[in-house]
């Protein structure tokens, strides 16, 4: 019998969909007072302002929330049994490397095998 992590992996790679973790690209936006649109609040990237475009068009259209939905650009991440549901965490990627497509340094599946 298949465990529900199991299923969600499974479904989630069979889909090519993101079930859950990160949420940049997926269900959260960090906005602030002047309109700047972060894709994070963590992460310091401004990807747009709503005084300029909707909050429906930065979500929907932005080519950076684009690239953060598809989980093969994620290097490292990309190839992981676990993207689906964890995605590592862009911020800190970015904080340690300057990019936050690179592998998150501090992934619990590294750190277990140091």
């Amino acid at each position: 019998m298949l465990q529900p992590e199991s299923l969600i992996q499974k479904f989630g790679r069979e889909l090519d969909k993101i079930t859950s973790g990160c949420s940049i690209g997926v269900n959260g936006l960090s906005v602030l007072a002047d309109g700047t649109v972060y894709p994070c609040r963590r992460l310091p990237i401004p990807i747009a302002n709503i005084r300029e475009q909707t909050i429906a068009e930065i979500f929907i259209e932005n080519s950076l929330l684009n690239q953060f939905r598809d989980f093969h650009n994620l290097k490292d991440c990309g190839e992981c049994n676990n993207v689906t549901y964890c995605r590592g965490c862009r911020a800190i990627a970015y904080a340690v490397t300057g990019s936050a497509f690179a592998g998150d340094p501090q992934c619990f599946k590294e750190l277990i095998s140091i």
